[in-house]
């Protein structure tokens, strides 16, 4: 083989390791990702329908709070309107003349001779501002607004102040009701109602129960009513035109109390209740006008949940459908809005502290996979540098052993000198070969673990006496001068002298193959450590190679001349694996010129070892 093709020999045979390299991490960052993008896509969807599903949570707790809230204020009202609904059309009047009167003597009356107040008259609702009827004419009056006598009479009884707002009130409905509206409310006001919500309604009605106690306001309400209506109730009088006014007529119909909102303006509205009542051939509508803003502040007030109060609206509806129907109150034509809270997710849920597990067990397997390539790739490679340096190493002395032994067999070579120098030869490839067994048997042991120390106690300056022959011999080999210098001669080790001396040839070994002369052992202590250098001084090592020298079967990058050095690149490597087994150290030292490598090892000192065999 050719000085150029040993050059190119390296060269060549990285090609296939990195592209086997390349491909084999090709496919690992395919796979890696491959997982992270389903990862990715499974915490995505997870997270989605994490947040879905608290939302739809949410969703539902806010609508069993409106459903509850609904049903206090229902609850809070439609007793209310329950009074209102069952109030005889009697009330409706100012006066109503009796039938049967008599004096504290007993002396009968004349009918229509004595007349009773409306049990309305002077009451004031916080909630109602005015109870009106109209007539088929157009005729707008209110028990609470007497005209002609009655009203000097009442002035004087009641509140002159209280009658004058309501007349107000009453002048402004003059312009907002009319026969033909209220009919036509009447007759269309329950059938508008969708199906459904006429259901919904009639269900949420079952399940409300009257409050205890009745508002306050509602006491001289009753009071007059059980005074003035003692007669009515046993259907004894009737009003002056004939028809019956008691709380069971005989031919008067009353129809169901109608929620109506008055007014188009948002500012101007007003909410009233309307019901039909007819008497023979004469119909009448009556109803009762609220206080919009109040009777709304204290339906809110009725919710429980101070916090769903607090965002809780109240707007008229005026067409309701289905759409609005789980919102709408059952009692009035007003939709209960209320803004959903704020939907928050917790920090840690178990979805994601399961997608957590996944994300760190993904990361966790690709660290052990890409380490377990990186291990298994290293040692491919190495193993492959192992057989070409082998191979390489042994092609040499095994041509030389065959080529000369064939010509001492075979008597080819009959001078004795050349004989002599030819058995020099084979004698000098056989200590070659017995140092590159040594080496790899020695890598091999240190590698499994198997490596025995046998250590004894020797002094500094016997040791290197004792390993200097060796070291010597190596350099005469090489042509050069070896040098080697001991400061204490007296400090003891406790050290396998056999591994102290295979690391020093080694060190030697390469010194004499890279560097130049003089190659210097020097051995020095500092503290409780002594230090042997090697140094030579040849050109050195680069700093780009200064880690990968100690790599097993890696020479670093050599010239082409350099590859004539025989030699495999395990001689660091063996070297720092028996140094740390002894318990010390090698490494390579920075100096102005050549290489310089540091053996450490530690010292006895005061007598107890110091180190482990």
């Amino acid at each position: 083989m050719s000085r150029d093709d040993r050059a190119t020999m390296p060269s060549r045979a990285t090609k296939p390791v990195l592209g086997r390299r390349l491909r084999t991490w090709g496919t690992f960052a395919a796979c890696l990702a491959c997982g992270t993008g389903l990862l990715a896509w499974l915490t995505t969807a997870m997270l989605r329908l994490e947040l879905a599903e608290v939302e739809a949570r949410a969703h539902a707790q806010h609508e069993l709070a409106i459903g509850a809230a609904l049903w206090q204020m229902d609850g809070w009202l439609l007793p209310l309107l329950a009074t209102e609904a069952q109030r005889p059309p009697s009330d409706y009047r100012a006066f109503n003349p009796m039938q049967v009167a008599y004096t504290s003597l007993f002396n009968k009356l004349t009918p229509g001779e004595v007349m009773a107040p409306s049990p309305l008259l002077g009451v004031h609702s916080p909630y109602f501002l005015l109870h009106f009827q109209m007539d088929e004419s157009g005729t707008l009056t209110s028990p609470q607004v007497p005209e002609g006598n009655a009203l000097d009479v009442t002035q004087n009884q009641y509140n002159a102040a209280q009658i004058e707002e309501q007349r107000a009130v009453l002048d402004s409905l003059r312009r907002l009701l009319s026969p033909g509206s209220l009919s036509s409310f009447c007759s269309t006001g329950t059938a508008a109602l969708p199906e459904q919500q006429i259901q919904g309604q009639q269900a949420r009605v079952q399940t409300i129960t009257t409050p205890d106690p009745l508002p306050e306001w509602t006491s001289n309400i009753q009071q007059r009513a059980q005074v003035a209506g003692q007669a009515r109730n046993r259907n004894e009088y009737f009003a002056a035109d004939g028809w019956l006014t008691g709380t069971d007529p005989g031919d008067a119909t009353r129809g169901p109390l109608l929620p109506m909102w008055i007014g188009d303006s948002p500012h101007g509205e007003r909410l009233a209740f309307v019901r039909r009542v007819t008497v023979g051939n004469q119909r009448l509508f009556q109803g009762l006008v609220a206080d919009w803003d109040v009777l709304r502040t204290a339906m809110i007030g009725q919710i429980s949940d101070p916090a769903l109060a607090a965002r809780a609206h109240l707007r008229r509806v005026d067409k309701p459908d289905a759409t609005t129907q789980p919102h709408l109150l059952t009692v009035l034509p007003a939709l209960l809005e209320v803004d959903p809270p704020e939907v928050t997710m917790p920090l840690w849920t178990p979805v994601r502290t399961l997608l957590l597990v996944a994300w760190l067990a993904l990361l966790g397997a690709a660290g052990v996979v890409a380490f377990t390539l990186h291990a298994a790739l290293g040692f491919g490679d190495r193993r492959a540098r192992f057989a070409s340096a082998v191979t390489h190493e042994l092609r040499t002395p095994l041509t030389t052993f065959k080529m000369y032994s064939e010509m001492l067999a075979t008597g080819m070579v009959s001078d004795p000198e050349r004989r002599q120098q030819y058995l020099v030869t084979l004698q000098a490839e056989s200590d070659r070969l017995a140092r590159l067994v040594e080496n790899v048997l020695g890598y091999a042991r240190i590698e499994d673990g198997r490596f025995a120390a046998r250590i004894e106690s020797v002094p500094l300056g016997d040791l290197l006496a004792r390993l200097r022959p060796i070291l010597a011999r190596r350099v005469e080999e090489a042509g050069t001068r070896l040098s080697v210098l001991c400061e204490t001669t007296e400090a003891r080790l406790d050290v396998d002298v056999d591994a102290v001396g295979q690391i020093l040839f080694n060190l030697v070994d390469n010194a004499c193959k890279y560097g130049q002369p003089p190659i210097e052992v020097r051995a020095t202590t500092a503290g409780s450590h002594v230090c042997v250098r090697v140094c030579d001084d040849g050109p050195g090592i680069p700093v780009s190679h200064r880690e990968r020298v100690f790599a097993a079967f890696d020479r670093g990058s050599r010239q082409p001349g350099d590859n004539e050095a025989p030699g495999i690149g395990l001689g660091l490597a063996l070297a720092r694996g028996l140094a740390r087994d002894l318990g010390g150290d090698l490494r390579l030292v920075d100096t102005p010129r050549g290489a310089c490598f540091e053996l450490t090892l530690r010292r006895r000192v005061g007598g107890a070892p110091r180190g482990s065999a």
